[in-house]
C-alpha cells in the first residue's frame, strides 16, 4: 500500500474567535496534516495483522482540522483516519491503478456519529440534552412530531431513571486508585439492578457513593458494585487481565474448508451484492454493518421484537439497513434465521461469549449446510483474557484497558474525580465504540480476502477492550488540560463542521429526514459511497435480501 496526504487550501476561511456579533461559524481552516508517517505506519500494520497486502494508493485528504480531541495524550484522529486507510487499501472489486481518498475531518466526526446524526434537523446530542435537563418546551414539541409521525421516538429514557444518571463518572478510592461507575442509561432493566445494587450498599447519592468509594479499594468496589465499576487502569494494570503482550486486537480464524468465492461487483458500489446479517445491539456491532452498507452491502439488522428497546439507539443502529423482527426462541423465527445464514456473506453478533450465539442457532458452528461465510463476534473484552464474557459498555473497556489512563494522566484523572460527567471525552462522546467498529470492518474485509485466496469461513473476533488497548499504544504527548468553556468552544467548532458536511435523505416518516456524516472514504468510478436505505422503520422488512443497488456510476472524487 502507498499513501500519502494531500491539503486541500481553503484561503477564505481562518479559524476566527466568536464574537457576540457573529451570526455564523466559520469552518476551522486546513492545514498541512505532519503525521502521514505514523498514519501510513498504523494503517501498514493493521494490513499485517489482517495479512493482507495491496498496491492501491491511499490519499488522506485534510479539509479542516479541528480542537475538540486535540488535548488528549492519544491522537483518536489520526488512529481513525489510519484504520479507515487500511479499510480503503482493502475494498475488493477496485482496479490497482485507482487512487482511493481518506477525509480525516469526516473520520474524525464519525467518532461523534451518533450525537452528530440530526432527526429533523436535531442532532441526538441536543435531544439527551432536553430529556437530562427536563426542558418542558421542545420536549412538549418532540411528543408532537412523534403524535403526527414526523419521529419515531419520543422517549429516550424513562423519567424514573434520571436520577439513577447522577452516579455515572468518576470516584476516588482508598488505595489512590480512580473507579468509573458507568450502566447503561438507556436500558430500564439495566437502570433498575444498578440502583438496586447501590441500595443493598445503603448509597442512595452522589456524595454517599464518593464516601463509599473512599473508604474501600478500587478492586473492592469493582467486587461490590459488580460490571458497573471498573478501575481505570495502567496500561501495565491492565497486562493482569491480559497477560500476552502480543495480543492482536482482531483475530481472524479459518474454522471450516470450502470453495473459495470471489467477491463479484453486482452493482454501482464495492461490495454490491455482499449479503450481511446484523444480529447486533447498541454501536460498535451496528457501526461495522453501516461501514460495509456504505460499501453497498445488502445489511438486514436482525432484532428480537420482545427484546430491550431503545428507540433513539435502535433508530440510529439501523442507519443504512434494512430491519426485521425475529424471535429466536421461535421456531418459525429460527427458521427464518436459518435460511438467512444459509445464504449470507457476513453475519456480525455481539454476545459476551460466542457460546450465546450458538445457543440460539446464529453462531458459527450452528449449522453445518452453509455457503462459507465470515462471523464476526464483538464482545466488551477479549476471549484471551480473565475478563472473558464480563458484560460491559465502551466506556467501561476504555477504563480497564488503560486509555483512559493514556489519554489524560493520573493528573486529568484526578480532576475527573471532582466533576459529575460521565466519561472523559467531550459531550459524552463514546469513540471506543467507533473505533472497534472499524476493527471489525477492517477484519471481515480481510476475511474476505482469505475466502477469495484460500476458500472457507472465517471467525473473526475484537473487542472494545481490544481496541482501545491498541488505541493506546498510539500515545504521541503529554495531555493538555482544557477548562469547560474551551471544550464547550472547540465541540461547537466541530458540530459546525458537521453540519457543513452533512447530507440529508428522507425517511419514512411524514416530512422527515436524517443528517449524517458521509462516508470519509470515496472511489473514482464507482458511485458516491452513501446512505441509500437512509434509515428503516424497526421491523418493516421481511427475512430476505435483496438485489444489489444500482445507481450512476460517479467518476468523480467527492469533496
Amino acid at each position: 500500500m502507498s499513501t500519502r496526504f494531500l491539503q486541500r487550501e481553503h484561503p477564505s476561511e481562518h479559524r476566527t474567535r466568536r464574537t457576540p456579533n457573529d451570526t455564523k461559524r466559520k469552518m476551522p481552516s486546513s492545514k498541512t496534516y505532519s503525521k502521514s508517517d505514523p498514519a501510513k505506519h498504523m494503517s501498514s500494520t493493521l494490513l499485517d495483522l489482517c495479512q493482507v497486502h495491496t498496491n492501491h494508493t491511499v490519499e488522506f485528504r485534510e479539509s479542516a482540522t479541528t480542537t475538540t480531541l486535540s488535548h488528549f495524550a492519544v491522537d483518536l484522529r489520526l488512529v481513525a483516519t489510519a484504520i479507515m486507510g487500511a479499510i480503503g487499501s482493502m475494498i475488493p472489486n477496485i482496479d490497482p491503478k485507482t487512487t482511493i481518498a481518506v477525509d480525516a475531518l469526516r473520520c474524525e466526526l464519525r467518532l461523534y456519529d451518533f450525537q452528530l446524526t440530526a432527526l429533523n434537523g436535531v442532532p441526538n446530542h441536543v435531544r439527551l440534552g432536553w430529556w437530562k435537563q427536563r426542558r418542558i418546551y421542545p420536549l412538549l414539541s418532540s411528543l408532537w412530531q412523534y403524535w403526527w409521525g414526523r419521529i419515531p421516538f419520543w422517549k429516550v429514557v424513562p423519567l424514573a431513571v434520571i436520577p439513577a444518571t447522577t452516579f455515572s463518572g468518576f470516584y476516588r478510592c482508598r488505595d489512590v486508585h480512580t473507579v468509573f461507575v458507568f450502566f447503561n442509561v438507556y436500558n430500564p432493566d439495566d437502570c433498575r439492578q444498578f440502583t438496586q445494587t447501590l441500595e443493598s450498599l445503603g448509597v442512595r447519592s452522589r456524595p454517599d457513593l464518593q464516601a463509599f468509594t473512599a473508604s474501600h479499594t478500587a478492586e473492592e468496589v469493582e467486587q461490590w458494585l459488580g460490571y458497573f465499576a471498573t478501575m481505570v487502569r495502567t496500561p501495565e494494570e491492565w497486562r493482569r487481565l491480559r497477560p500476552d503482550v502480543t495480543a492482536a486486537p482482531i483475530r481472524i480464524s479459518q474454522i471450516q474448508t470450502g470453495l473459495r468465492i470471489d467477491l463479484a461487483t453486482l452493482g454501482s458500489l464495492p461490495l454490491s451484492g455482499l449479503k450481511v446479517v446484523d444480529f447486533s445491539k447498541v454501536v460498535a456491532g451496528p457501526y461495522c454493518g453501516r461501514l460495509l452498507s456504505d460499501l453497498g452491502a445488502d445489511v438486514l439488522q436482525v432484532r428480537n421484537p420482545n427484546g430491550v428497546h431503545v428507540p433513539m439507539v435502535d433508530t440510529y443502529a439501523s442507519t443504512g439497513k434494512r430491519s426485521t423482527f425475529l424471535d429466536l426462541t421461535v421456531d418459525h423465527d429460527r427458521d427464518a434465521a436459518r435460511k438467512l445464514l444459509a445464504v449470507a456473506d457476513v453475519v456480525i453478533t455481539s454476545f459476551p461469549l460466542l457460546e450465546q450465539a450458538n445457543r440460539l442457532g446464529i453462531g458459527p458452528d450452528s449449522m453445518s449446510e452453509r455457503r462459507p461465510f465470515i462471523h464476526l463476534n464483538v464482545s466488551a473484552y477479549p476471549s484471551d483474557s480473565r475478563w472473558a464474557g464480563r458484560k460491559g459498555y465502551a466506556p467501561m473497556a476504555a477504563a480497564a484497558s488503560g486509555l483512559f489512563y493514556t489519554a489524560v494522566g493520573p493528573e486529568g484523572l484526578k480532576a475527573a474525580t471532582t466533576s459529575t460527567d460521565a466519561t472523559l471525552w467531550p459531550c459524552d462522546g463514546y469513540p471506543e465504540d467507533y473505533f472497534t467498529g472499524l476493527l471489525g470492518c477492517a477484519a471481515i474485509l480481510a476475511a474476505l480476502h482469505q475466502r477469495s485466496q484460500h476458500g472457507g469461513s472465517y471467525l473473526v473476533e475484537t473487542s472494545l477492550a481490544a481496541g482501545c488497548e491498541w488505541v493506546a499504544t498510539q500515545s504521541i504527548s503529554v495531555p493538555t488540560p482544557l477548562t469547560a468553556q474551551q471544550i464547550t468552544s472547540n465541540f461547537q467548532d466541530f458540530e459546525h463542521c458537521a453540519k457543513q458536511l452533512q447530507r440529508s435523505s428522507p425517511t419514512p416518516w411524514t416530512g422527515g429526514s436524517l443528517s449524517t456524516i458521509p462516508s470519509p472514504i470515496s472511489i473514482p468510478g464507482f458511485a458516491t459511497l452513501g446512505l441509500y436505505t437512509s434509515v428503516p422503520v424497526l421491523g418493516s422488512s421481511p427475512p430476505t435480501f435483496v438485489p444489489p443497488f444500482h445507481g450512476e456510476n460517479d467518476s468523480q472524487t467527492t469533496s
